[in-house]
Parts: C-alpha cells; structure tokens; sequence
C-alpha cells in the first residue's frame, strides 16, 4: 500500500489493479483455504489474519489505501508472522550472510511447507530489511513466496508531497 501504488501506468491505478488481482485470487480460492491481508509500505501490518471467511478478506482487500513508502522486506516479514500466528523477533544479526541458515531456528519458526506468500508490489523497495535476505528466512522455514509485479516497465509521473517522482515496475 506504498503510495507509488497510486500511479496511472495501470487503469485507473495500480492500487485498483492490485485489488482487482487480490479479489480474484481469493475468489477462486477453495473455502477450505485459510488467506490473511497485510498491507506493507514503511512497515507492515496484519490487517486481516488467516481465515477461510472469503467475505472478511474480500472487504478487508476494500479498504487498503496507499500510503507510504516501500519495504518489501517488512511486508514478507509481517506476513511470517501472521503465517505463525504469533510475533517473531528479528535482530540485524539473523541478515547477516553466515547467520541465514540459523535463522529459523534462531527465530524459533515452525516448517511452514503448506503457507505460500502472494506479494503483489510494483518492486520499488525503499526501505530496510532487504526482501531477498527475508525471503531466504521464510524459504527456510519452507514458505514459498510468489511474487505478482503490479505497474509498467514505463511507469508513471506521480506527485508525493510536493514533488514529481517517476515510479516504475522493478
């Protein structure tokens, strides 16, 4: 929910085209399949927990609005959490190249094989932790993250607090 996800390079935004992409997602998922909602852009946060109640997750897809900037990193990191159901810590030291391996036990992460992440982003991160260093703690503890670029290669003109900023798909 990053306000690059404002930009026009998609109709009417890539906001709208993210929700229209979640929406359908769900919709063909089958009831038995538990989905949560984190909206990501400083930071993250769980704004609908895993359930197989399609309603709750449809409406929460609804109300996202953009704000913000961009950290992948945090959005895949919120979404281990929810994947647990508790809160995971994380220290710098489990992103440091030699501590990756350790991280999951080091974190206390339960195998997760069954959970999938779906990120929908336009891939502009601009913030910490650095999403492929959060992607390799959640390929260890067995989640697959798939990522669904939202944006075009073009991108867009977007004004953000005063200033012209051009955003595009990365």
């Amino acid at each position: 929910v990053s306000s690059s996800m404002l930009a026009d390079d998609l109709e009417p935004s890539r906001i709208d085209a993210a929700k229209t992409a979640a929406r359908t997602f769900v919709e063909n998922q089958p009831s038995t399949i538990r989905i949560g909602v984190v909206a990501f852009s400083n930071g993250g946060l769980v704004v609908q927990p895993p359930t197989n109640v399609q309603a709750d997750v449809l409406t929460t897809i609804d109300r996202l609005t953009p704000q913000g900037g961009t950290s992948l990193g945090q959005g895949i990191f919120t979404a281990l959490n929810a994947i647990a159901g508790e809160a995971i810590v994380l220290d710098e030291a489990a992103l440091e190249p030699d501590n990756l391996a350790q991280s999951v036990e080091a974190l206390q992460i339960d195998e997760f094989s069954s959970a999938v992440i779906v990120l929908l982003s336009d891939g502009e991160n601009t913030e910490f932790p650095e999403p492929l260093d959060i992607a390799q703690i959640a390929a260890e503890a067995g989640v697959r993250v798939y990522t669904v670029g939202i944006g075009s290669p073009e991108g867009a003109l977007l004004e953000l607090d005063g200033f012209n900023v051009v955003t595009q798909l990365n």
